[in-house]
């Protein structure tokens, strides 16, 4: 038997979630078809500490619906490591003019990226981008040269390296200035670790919710037919595609996307060592076998590394892994891909193809809902 939906978005990450509940807010008909509700939002067993998606910015005005908020991540409470050197933030007056000049460049940046996420409810995240010549510029600009022609070099490297490594598992060499400065303005502001509110997002259309995964979409005449691993198939007169990267490049035939980031991620309970006792948060240099290590409100430790196996007594006394997970991939952040949302007519890409981030994701979803809700009948 062949279940007919108007719309069936495929993928229950934040931007599935996003589209669906808009197309819920306006009594849209819909079937939402994904393995889990969060995507890469995944938590621990008693929900308080997250493992994939870890902080909301404080300027997150749709995400933040959505999430409880929690503890406040201060560049005061973080230790940087390169090499055999330790250090803090305080340090960095070493290099104050280069600081100044880079919060300028943040400050015109987020005046920009501001301005394109407003634009992004109605308009598709590439017209976006395109639309804004001094974001596109950067879109297509290696960062590792931004950062050099733009004289900030010794700067970035000694201390937002670091936290670049240690939040997007790649070094500034890999990727494209756009998306480093879309990760580095939260120098200047806010971040929160959050819980992320299932229950309230997906109120109101439980039962409009199918766990399963899609295989294939093919297009007829008039309608898309999705077929399911649990052998079921759909008819849908729009698809909404919200799935990660890699599955989204196979369900779509896409030619291209951008180069994912792998890590593994361990959840750890112990005594640590006399040396990472004394901050929140931890982050190192490109060459660690760690990206980051985040002290958590239940005395308890996550280690995000790009190695399979590390030997735990270097950072503790005595130990026990509770959790284990390999990310792969955890973003696709490596490249200068520009993706189109509306693949086909009523077919539409959502997600973090372009942009990394829950918030970007978030309104992807509601540009979608925008078109579908919008269409002549």
């Amino acid at each position: 038997m062949i279940k007919f939906a108007e719309t069936i978005i495929i993928g229950g990450g934040i931007s599935g979630l996003s589209c669906a509940r808009k197309l819920k807010d306006n009594e849209k008909e819909f079937l939402l078809i994904t393995e889990n509700i969060g995507g890469r939002i995944i938590s621990s067993s008693d929900g308080k500490i997250n493992y994939g998606a870890y902080f909301v910015g404080s300027d997150y005005g749709y995400v933040k619906n959505f999430v409880k908020i929690g503890r406040r991540i201060s560049i005061f409470d973080i230790k940087f490591h390169n090499k055999k050197n330790s250090y803090f933030i305080f340090s960095c007056i070493k290099y104050l003019l280069q600081v100044i000049k880079f919060i300028s460049i943040l400050i015109k940046f987020r005046f920009h990226y501001n301005n394109m996420k407003k634009k992004c409810e109605t308009m598709s995240q590439k017209e976006a981008i395109e639309s804004d010549k001094y974001l596109f510029e950067l879109y297509n600009k290696k960062a590792d040269k931004f950062i050099k022609d733009n004289g900030v070099f010794d700067f970035v490297d000694k201390y937002l390296g670091e936290a670049f490594y240690a939040l997007s598992f790649s070094k500034i060499n890999e990727v494209y200035s756009f998306e480093f400065l879309r990760w580095m303005q939260y120098f200047i502001f806010s971040i929160y670790e959050f819980i992320f509110l299932k229950d309230r997002i997906i109120n109101g259309f439980k039962k409009k919710i199918v766990f399963d995964s899609a295989v294939s979409i093919k297009q007829d005449k008039l309608f898309y037919n999705i077929k399911t691993l649990n052998g079921k198939n759909y008819l849908a007169k729009n698809v909404v595609v919200a799935t990660s990267p890699n599955i989204s490049k196979n369900l779509l035939n896409l030619k291209k996307i951008k180069k994912p980031t792998n890590c593994y991620m361990y959840h750890v309970n112990g005594n640590i060592v006399d040396n990472f006792h004394d901050v929140d948060f931890e982050l190192f240099h490109e060459g660690y076998e760690l990206f980051n290590l985040a002290y958590q409100n239940d005395g308890s430790y996550l280690f995000y590394s790009n190695h399979p196996n590390i030997n735990f007594y270097k950072y503790f006394k005595k130990y026990k892994i509770l959790a284990k997970k390999y990310w792969n991939p955890a973003f696709n952040i490596r490249g200068n891909e520009l993706l189109d949302c509306e693949i086909k007519n009523n077919l539409y890409l959502i997600g973090d193809h372009n942009i990394g981030g829950l918030e970007d994701s978030f309104i992807t979803g509601v540009y979608a809902a925008n078109r579908i809700i919008n269409l002549k009948s």
